[in-house]
């Protein structure tokens, strides 16, 4: 199969989103612990609620997220650019770190989030996580809509950001939020969102190294 093959804009659109919701799918079925909180659903109705709607914000976060990218596929931006500027817009609504809400009066568990966007969420008093989803979502849109390099380059800025701001946010434990509900973390691990967003600016990188080799070539032998 050649890359031809998807070469009309139908065919990209159709292939980005089904890259972008396959991995979504994928990070609900393996990250289910939502499952108690949505009271055990049949299983697919869960993941379709985990995807969809882990929060009251999730739609939003979704257009966020792969808008771009499927605008990028529709209007024919190059596969370095959609493969570096993809990844890291799509993980910031993939599971980065988990935390939950449990109800001081009865300890019960009224929420249960993961994605990128939900830490960084202002309500969440996660300050530290904000600066990492927005030099994300900037360097994505920058390798999809202008160029790779500087995109990754802001991207890659984010994740380390990302990954600093989630340690701090960590290691102060639990706390209480509006005097209600007691905000705890499960696990201390960056999960695999985090990791997907170093797939793209890996991508971007290895071009950028690889046009910046030729250039000196040909300089060279010039």
């Amino acid at each position: 199969m050649t890359s031809e093959t998807f070469d009309t804009p139908a065919r990209r659109l159709i292939l980005a989103l089904a890259v972008a919701f396959g991995l979504l799918f994928i990070a609900a079925a393996v990250h289910n612990e939502q499952v108690d909180v949505f009271g055990e659903p049949p299983y697919p109705v869960y993941l379709l609620r985990q995807v969809f709607f882990e929060s009251i914000a999730q739609p939003f976060y979704l257009f966020v997220a792969v808008f771009p990218v499927a605008a990028g596929a529709w209007v024919g931006v190059g596969w370095v650019r959609l493969v570096s500027g993809g990844p890291p817009l799509v993980s910031t609504v993939l599971p980065y770190g988990a935390f939950t809400y449990i109800r001081v009066s009865n300890g019960e568990l009224v929420g249960y989030h993961t994605s990128l966007h939900q830490l960084a969420s202002p309500q969440h008093g996660m300050e530290w996580m904000l600066p990492g989803l927005l030099l994300i979502t900037a360097g994505g849109l920058v390798s999809l809509a202008w160029r790779a390099g500087p995109g990754t380059a802001i991207a890659t800025v984010g994740l380390i950001a990302t990954a600093i701001g989630w340690t701090v946010t960590e290691r102060a434990g639990q706390f209480v939020i509006d005097d209600r509900a007691l905000m705890s973390f499960p696990t201390s691990a960056l999960l695999f969102g985090y990791y997907i967003g170093w797939i793209g600016v890996s991508v971007g990188a290895a071009s950028a190294l690889q046009r910046w080799f030729s250039n000196s070539a040909a300089t060279t032998a010039d």
